[in-house]
């Protein structure tokens, strides 16, 4: 058994290191932190010149204007740096890749049930992470969400509209898994996402992280 990757801890880990690298941003001019000052300018009141110093003199100030580590797919990269892990220790995963998120090297599944590189269906998430197992080759989006809520159903949804599509499909040798991590994920919310797998080829799965490699360890030989 494989522990998870402790999300929470390096996510404060990193908005530390964003809180260290808000002056550096603000002396080369970062377009993002840019406008955070100008929002906070419009919000109260103040001139750029007055909120720039009081950033230089106090850091507790300065933290509201880090950047969020979870707009930069900050949770997919804690994933697929856990799985490039397995991959090292084990032959469960082989030439796994980070698939792009938009343009011709994305991959989606689109509501045809068809595994599909390039032009983007419309409304459809781009997968994240590709690798071989065997003969298969496995395609996996990865979520982490911690509450619930607008976004974070949206989220789901999203999870369950994937397995839906790949209900259809008739690739042997393709497996889906819809990686799924983080407090938001019950056990009622899973046994929604289990209503939509895959139990015969080709497969599909909803599971968090840590059950990755017994679920390929399992697959059954071709």
């Amino acid at each position: 058994m494989h522990n998870p990757p402790d999300y929470d801890a390096l996510e404060q880990v990193a908005w530390r290191e964003n809180v260290d690298a808000v002056i550096d941003r603000l002396n080369a001019r970062d377009a993002n932190i840019l406008k955070k000052i100008s929002t906070y300018i419009w919000r109260f009141g103040y001139s750029e010149s007055e909120v720039s110093n009081h950033i230089r003199e106090d850091q507790m100030f300065a933290a509201w204007f880090a950047k969020e580590p979870r707009r930069t797919k900050f949770h997919e990269k804690i994933a697929a740096e856990w799985l490039r892990q397995i991959e090292q220790e084990s032959d469960l995963i082989k030439d796994f890749d980070e698939l792009a998120t938009r343009g011709r090297k994305a991959w989606y599944i689109a509501s045809d049930r068809d595994l599909r590189q390039g032009q983007r269906p419309s409304g459809i998430k781009s997968l994240d992470f590709k690798w071989k197992t065997g003969n298969y080759t496995i395609y996996a989006s990865h979520k982490y969400t911690k509450e619930g809520g607008g976004n974070q159903d949206s989220q789901f949804n999203e999870v369950l509209q994937l397995l839906m599509h790949f209900q259809r499909s008739n690739g042997k040798y393709d497996v889906v898994l819809a990686i799924v991590d983080g407090p938001y994920f019950t056990e009622k919310k899973m046994e929604e996402l289990y209503r939509y797998e895959r139990t015969r080829p080709p497969y599909s799965k909803a599971l968090p992280i840590q059950d990755v490699p017994d679920f390929l360890a399992n697959l059954p030989d071709q």
